[in-house]
């Protein structure tokens, strides 16, 4: 294509929308998302399950990874809950308190349907690394094997781990400062 052939637009603002954006985030829309195909349009591969076709990272060195079972914390708390956690090099990143290092809680992408403890391993590793932070990444219930709200139910129970005395002495981090993230669910 040369630079005088128009490009295809696929995700164009709608006028209304623009009125409420910051001006920086339009520019950066105009110049280069818009111009990219939504996923929904590429065609299906089995590959998208994994976030390694995505993600191309070199794997981070840790301090450590090991897999965790979420204790029952109601009554209510269905089967074990399992999560990864990434915990920082203390050589690298000493925690920054004497209460220990902050904590990422995450939650894999996969429209609550797809991914799992492996999909973003290697995503997780570097924000350990970076940020300096113990990373917990939750194996929340799927659907459809678990219609809503179970992945919620989990979101919550592993939150309410993370934030306890027990997890906060088992990790050796801050309850005091918790971030949640993930990637599109």
């Amino acid at each position: 294509m040369s630079s005088k052939e128009p490009r295809i637009v696929y995700q164009p603002l709608h006028p209304s929308t623009r009125l409420r954006l910051d001006p920086e985030y339009i520019a950066y829309h105009d110049s280069v998302l818009q111009y990219l195909p939504a996923d929904d349009e590429r065609p299906w591969t089995p590959s998208f399950r994994t976030w390694a076709n995505i993600i191309n990272t070199t794997p981070v060195a840790v301090g450590g990874i090991r897999d965790v079972t979420i204790p029952k914390l109601s009554p209510t708390d269905r089967s074990p809950l399992q999560a990864r956690v990434f915990t920082p090099d203390p050589e690298l990143s000493p925690p920054e308190s004497a209460n220990g290092w902050p904590v990422l809680l995450w939650f894999h992408g996969g429209g609550f349907v797809l991914g799992g403890l492996e999909s973003e391993n290697d995503l997780c590793a570097l924000f350990c690394r970076t940020a300096g932070c113990v990373v917990v990444s939750v194996a929340y219930r799927l659907a459809p094997e678990h219609p809503y709200p179970a992945a919620a139910q989990d979101a919550v129970r592993a939150l309410r781990w993370v934030a306890s005395e027990e997890a906060s002495r088992e990790l050796g981090s801050d309850r005091q400062r918790i971030a949640i993230g993930g990637t599109s669910a």
